[in-house]
């Protein structure tokens, strides 16, 4: 993915650091389409406060998003996710 999505290295960088504005100990993260997960892991590095609180839990869950109810959460990314889903449906995504 790195080599086919323009800037990809420095959205993640981006992401990362929009993070720390939002996730504070105790918050909830979902990364929607996580692929290999190397994004997901560079948002859990990324929240040092939380880990050295032994608060940052990371798991991951296959699954279809359409078909998911997500807790409230602080931050969702869905980084190059949501044009996979179908125009007509995406307004379902909450």
């Amino acid at each position: 993915m790195s080599k086919s999505v323009p800037l990809y290295h420095e959205g993640h960088h981006l992401t990362c650091a929009l993070s720390d504005f939002f996730v504070k100990p105790g918050s909830r993260v979902y990364e929607i389409g996580s692929s290999t997960g190397t994004h997901t892991m560079a948002l859990a590095k990324a929240q040092d406060k939380a880990r050295a609180a032994g608060l940052s839990q990371v798991s991951f869950v296959a699954d279809d998003i359409m078909a998911m109810d997500l807790e409230p959460a602080d931050l969702i990314v869905a980084y190059y996710t949501v044009q996979f889903i179908r125009p007509s449906e995406r307004a379902r995504l909450r």
